[in-house]
């Protein structure tokens, strides 16, 4: 998973700085700083706001994956490692449910 490159991507995409972005997303500039370096990795309800804030898909945002959908239409985004097993990155709720 690369989404720390992303988020400074499509931060920078949107002409937004580390700390517009934080307060967009109701988070601290530390947290976006320590993502965007690679130094921890956002929850997915973190997620699914930067991804609204940054007007891009979830799976855009997180790079390196591929969406399926359950049966209740819940987003779980999965990938392969190298021995050919499904890891699961995350799941999110659809809103509408």
């Amino acid at each position: 998973m690369m989404i720390g490159k992303n988020i400074r991507t499509w931060r920078t995409m949107r002409g937004l700085s580390q700390e517009e972005l934080a307060v967009a997303v109701g988070i601290s500039l530390s947290a976006i700083q320590f993502y965007e370096e690679e130094k921890w990795r956002p929850g997915t309800p973190v997620i699914s706001r930067l991804a609204e804030v940054l007007q891009v898909t979830i799976p855009d945002l997180v790079g390196n994956c591929k969406e399926i959908y359950d049966d209740n239409g819940d987003l779980i985004l999965i990938e392969k490692d190298c021995g050919c097993q499904v890891v699961v990155l995350g799941k999110f709720k659809n809103k509408t449910n």
